[in-house]
């Protein structure tokens, strides 16, 4: 089991998370304690440092006090090794779904609310890997059903990449034009080149097209997931591989990443 205790440890953040409790909760010295040990909980529990760190802290601290549910993110691409669709208890997605339901569970039992937002990335494997859109909508449907069972239906929020956009077409077409007019002021080379080596084994144009479509795809999704929900990202893949999130504050704890990837050819 991965919860570890802190207690002692938590007496550490007294003096520098007291003063945002006073006078909003009857219980200031408990209240940092909760916020404590989720914090205590993620630097411990972390594989790699997470990004915007303070950031995640004062949603700890505004979801406590507020008495308001913070959102935990999760993107979540199609198989991309497997050609079967449906998801068996011994495959990793489980493994993986249980790892986040866990650390939601650790995040309630310190009365911190939260809301998993898992969102498959579907219009990526479609629109941009080529991939048949039946066998992407097959698995998300399979991954769904998953996700109420090892996250928990009331904690559990499932939105695809392509509602997200289209609900948000207006913003998302202002943000693409903005990136793609001005490609290397927002994306570094290195981010690009590294997409363009993963985009020789998928995409439906050249390399390169595929990644800059990708890169420019990241960064908006990175933006408009930030505006709309302000979430901690539990990241399922390695920090390099995310460094197009943006502004999303984001944590590495989960062990079973990129499960999308795993699997027989």
């Amino acid at each position: 089991h991965r919860r570890r205790s802190f207690e002692g440890l938590s007496r550490r953040y007294l003096r520098l998370l007291g003063d945002p409790f006073k006078g909003l909760v009857p219980d200031p010295e408990q209240a940092v304690a909760d916020v404590a040990e989720v914090a205590l909980y993620i630097k411990y529990n972390s594989i790699q440092r997470p990004v915007y760190y303070e950031k995640i802290i004062e949603k700890l601290i505004t979801a406590r006090v507020n008495k308001n549910k913070v959102s935990l993110f999760s993107a979540w691409g199609p198989p991309y090794r497997r050609r079967r669709t449906n998801i068996r208890d011994s495959d990793i997605e489980v493994r993986t779904l249980r790892e986040i339901g866990e650390t939601a569970e650790i995040f309630e039992e310190n009365r911190i609310q939260i809301m998993v937002v898992l969102m498959p990335a579907d219009s990526y494997g479609i629109d941009i890997n080529g991939l048949e859109e039946i066998s992407v909508t097959d698995y998300f449907n399979y991954l769904t059903e998953r996700a109420q069972t090892e996250i928990g239906k009331g904690r559990a929020c499932i939105v695809p990449w392509s509602s997200i956009k289209t609900k948000n077409r207006g913003r998302y077409q202002e943000l693409k034009e903005t990136i793609e007019s001005n490609f290397f002021n927002w994306i570094r080379y290195g981010q690009y080149a590294n997409a363009v080596r993963t985009a020789q084994f998928f995409g439906k144009g050249t390399a390169e097209e595929t990644a800059k479509q990708y890169c420019v795809e990241r960064l908006v999704e990175g933006i408009i997931i930030d505006e709309i929900y302000r979430p901690i990202k539990i990241s399922l893949a390695e920090k390099g591989n995310d460094i197009l999130d943006g502004p999303l504050s984001r944590v590495y704890i989960i062990q079973n990443r990129r499960p999308w990837m795993v699997g027989e050819i």
